[in-house]
């Protein structure tokens, strides 16, 4: 029986052949062109970038600085990618990865992140931001910043049921929820469970206060503080929101877009965080 199989054998030579040609075509254009070019470390997201505007800036950088180097050769691409959203108008910690670590970047998406958020009071907008329309406004109560303490402490601890926002990157019915709301198709998006860590109100200048806020991953900051405005018998928006921590990366040690010109700044940052 085994002689079927090993009657006819592939040469020698004509096997690595093969062998070599599947190889290249394989992997050539998709590792890393450069072979150690793989950590994990955090960037300061500056306002106005998509998180996926940093990945494609630090993609560029890396892949315009090969081909000269390499006569004008050029992958086909390189994996760089992020540890969790930020939305436009939020600065603050993301982590990047790059190379064979991007396998890493789910354990991320559900650690704890601490976040340094501002509320304004007596107008709530259709995307629950400043980027959003006024659709409603109330008075603005005389509350104190003892009294948003104490509803933050009765209602706002530990396991929090939320509604995702209209304006969210949720799949429903086929399609994200951002894009039914932009056709002004209202859908029913499930409740989902977060745990807040701790929240406290830093401080409080009627109509805004300052929050800060350590929350579980896939938690929705304007939902919250959207319902701490409604507890408070107004309504409210997300005017401005900043991630200061996001697992064992906190926004002090973040570097600038600015100081990853080149793979060497790129090689040196990666380098500088794997022994932290």
């Amino acid at each position: 029986m085994w002689s079927l199989f090993f009657s006819k054998p592939f040469p020698g030579t004509t096997h690595k052949k093969k062998l070599f040609t599947v190889k290249s075509r394989l992997f050539c254009s998709v590792h890393p062109p450069v072979d150690n070019l793989s950590g994990i470390f955090p960037v300061r997201k500056p306002r106005d970038y998509t998180s996926f505007d940093v990945v494609k800036k630090i993609r560029s950088i890396i892949l315009q600085q090969w081909s000269t180097e390499n006569y004008g050769k050029r992958p086909k691409w390189i994996k760089v990618g992020h540890g969790g959203t930020l939305d436009p108008f939020a600065t603050g910690v993301l982590v990047i990865a790059i190379g064979s670590a991007c396998s890493q970047l789910g354990s991320f998406l559900q650690c704890s992140k601490i976040y340094k958020a501002t509320l304004k009071f007596g107008e709530e907008t259709d995307t629950m931001d400043n980027t959003g329309k006024v659709v409603e406004t109330k008075p603005v109560p005389n509350i104190s910043m003892q009294e948003i303490q104490s509803i933050l402490l009765s209602g706002y601890q530990g396991v929090v049921e939320q509604v995702p926002p209209a304006y969210s990157a949720i799949h429903v019915r086929g399609k994200r929820a951002y894009e039914w709301a932009r056709k002004g198709v209202s859908v029913e998006l499930p409740k989902r469970k977060v745990r807040i860590h701790h929240i406290e109100c830093c401080s409080c200048c009627m109509p805004i206060a300052e929050f800060c806020i350590e929350c579980s991953g896939g938690t929705y900051i304007r939902r919250l503080l959207s319902d701490i405005a409604k507890d408070c018998h107004t309504v409210g928006h997300l005017i401005a929101l900043e991630r200061i921590q996001q697992g064992p990366f906190h926004l002090q040690d973040a570097v600038s877009l600015d100081d990853l010109k080149q793979i060497s700044q790129i090689q040196h940052t990666i380098e500088r965080f794997a022994v932290q």
